[in-house]
């Protein structure tokens, strides 16, 4: 994995945080793939569904995304543990734990994303 990969996936963390939609769509291939199924119901294909998704957890949510360590799979992806911080929009409910994501990323622009419960089992499992 290139450090222009790592940049991306940084970035794509920034633009989130920034709550600015666009950018954060425009580190994604078109025919993306965003799959949360291991923490909620969804698997979202492309990016307009990805849009629909992003655009409900940030008015659902006031949450700040902290990539804490990238790891490259030897067979791949891109391992990053994040920590989450933040609270509900309308609840104001702390929201504050860690989640594993994976990224398979296609000529400098993240193809799939997929999110973990359990980031240490994540990274065990690429060992």
């Amino acid at each position: 994995m290139s450090a222009r990969d790592y940049a991306v996936i940084r970035s794509s963390y920034d633009a989130l945080n920034a709550r600015d939609v666009d950018a954060v769509l425009g580190h994604f291939t078109e025919d993306c793939i965003f799959d949360a199924s291991r923490i909620m119901e969804g698997v979202y294909e492309g990016r307009e569904a990805y849009r629909g998704f992003l655009e409900r957890l940030l008015e659902a949510t006031e949450i700040v995304y902290t990539p804490e360590e990238m790891i490259t799979n030897p067979r791949g992806p891109v391992l990053v543990r994040t920590r989450l911080h933040g609270a509900g929009s309308s609840s104001k409910a702390p929201m504050v734990g860690e989640l594993g994501f994976v990224y398979e990323l296609e000529e400098a622009l993240i193809h799939r994303q997929e999110v973990h419960p359990d980031p240490d089992e994540l990274l065990r499992s690429a060992a």
